[in-house]
C-alpha cells in the first residue's frame, strides 16, 4: 500500500468507508422534517452531513473505548466492529423500510464521492502526505524524519 495506488485510491476509500458506512448505516433513522419539499442539492448536504456526523462520533468513541481497553493497536478488532455497528443498523432498516435506506444511500453518495476525491488530493500533495498518516506532532516528526532521508 505504499505505492501510488494505495496512496490514491486505497488509503482515500478506507477512509471514506471508514466514516460513511456507518454513518449512513445509523443515520438513515434521523428523520428531517418536510424532506421531499426541500431541492435536490439540499437533501444531498443534510443526508451527507448526518451520515459524516454521525460515521464521525462513532468512530472516534469507538478508537476512545479500544484506547481505554488497551486493544487499540488490532485493527482487525476495530474493523470486526464497525462492520458490526454497520449491520445492527443496516438490517432492521432494511427488514422494516428498505425504500428509504436506499433512497437515504442514494442521498449520501455524492458527498461520500466528495470525501474521497477530496482524501484523495490531499494525500496527492507533495510534502504533505506524511502529516496525514501520524497526526500533527508524530507527522511533523515523519515529515522531517523523510526530508533528511531525501
Amino acid at each position: 500500500m505504499t505505492g501510488l495506488f494505495g496512496m490514491l485510491v486505497v488509503c482515500p476509500f478506507l477512509i471514506t468507508l471508514r466514516i460513511f458506512a456507518v454513518g449512513i448505516a445509523l443515520s438513515w433513522f434521523l428523520s428531517v422534517p418536510s424532506d421531499a419539499s426541500r431541492t435536490t442539492a439540499l437533501r444531498f448536504v443534510i443526508h451527507g452531513s448526518r451520515a459524516v456526523l454521525v460515521g464521525v462520533l462513532f468512530s472516534a468513541l469507538l478508537v476512545f473505548a479500544l484506547g481505554q481497553a488497551g486493544v487499540y493497536g488490532s485493527h482487525r478488532l476495530e474493523w470486526m466492529l464497525l462492520v458490526a455497528a454497520s449491520l445492527c443498523g443496516l438490517l432492521p432498516g432494511m427488514l422494516r423500510c428498505r425504500e428509504k435506506i436506499v433512497s437515504h444511500c442514494r442521498d449520501c453518495a455524492p458527498l461520500a464521492l466528495t470525501c474521497f476525491v477530496g482524501i484523495a488530493v490531499m494525500m496527492a500533495l507533495p510534502e504533505r502526505t506524511e502529516w496525514l498518516f501520524g497526526g500533527w506532532d508524530p507527522g511533523v516528526y515523519t515529515s522531517e524524519g523523510v526530508a533528511l532521508a531525501r
